[in-house]
């Protein structure tokens, strides 16, 4: 969990203009049906992309983070607006109100707190249970690590944000079957805070296999030009 200090600061470090967002959940709508739809959003940080989804008229929206100062700055931002609902909680073992036509999540969130495909596949398999039908979809972004160690190499450090007394880094790192993103903030000159997300590596071969097995398709589709971002679509065949 994090001060509001920090996401305060993650506005302005990772502040983009709210067309990339939209042009996002656009490619989103490519793949699945948004107006008129119950979506739920798992991982909705500080309501960015829900801010651009909503536009697009969803019968109802339901937000879920872990993290309450997250949540509070979604609400902040969202909270009036009619048939949106905050939850705080674990995104994947949440006792949802009720079941969707779509549930989306950005930012390699699915890849994060597992430590195994194992993990990862039954994460999938709780999704699948939160879908109303055959047509519903789970859509969510992972990293290809190719590309990331490609755009980032190991042990680069770059600077994300610097005013007059404070500044944030970033550190990749990419041990077997990982990614590791290494935050560091400093202030005067000193350490302030750190911060590290560690990413599974997910195949997409392996990945493949295991919903077949279920009777479940999936396709890959890229969610910038540099193909470090991807996103997965996956439904009942």
């Amino acid at each position: 969990m994090h001060s509001l200090w920090y996401y305060e600061l993650y506005e302005t470090v990772f502040s983009r203009p709210s067309s990339v967002y939209a042009k996002e959940i656009d490619i989103i709508s490519n793949y699945a049906k948004v107006d008129g739809s119950d979506i739920l959003e798992i991982g909705v940080g500080t309501g960015n992309h829900a801010s651009a989804l909503l536009k697009l008229q969803p019968k109802l929206l339901d937000a879920i983070d872990m993290d309450s100062k997250a949540i509070s700055i979604s609400f902040s931002k969202l909270g009036s607006i009619p048939n949106v609902s905050f939850f705080v909680g674990d995104g994947f073992s949440f006792s949802y109100p009720r079941s969707y036509d779509l549930v989306y999540i950005m930012y390699s969130v699915i890849s994060q707190g597992v430590f195994c495909f194992k993990e990862f596949g039954n994460r999938i398999a709780i999704l699948l249970r939160l879908l109303k039908n055959a047509d519903a979809s789970i859509i969510f972004e992972i990293l290809d690590k190719t590309q990331c160690m490609k755009r980032y190499p190991t042990g680069i450090i770059t600077e994300l944000y610097r005013d007059s007394n404070q500044t944030v880094s970033v550190q990749w790192d990419y041990p077997p079957n990982w990614i590791v993103v290494k935050y560091l903030h400093t202030d005067s000159e000193k350490e302030f805070s750190r911060y590290t997300v560690k990413i599974l590596d997910i195949n997409i071969d392996e990945l493949g296999e295991f919903l077949s097995l279920m009777q479940i398709g999936i396709r890959v589709v890229p969610l910038d030009t540099s193909g470090r971002r991807k996103l997965v679509v996956i439904r009942h065949l």
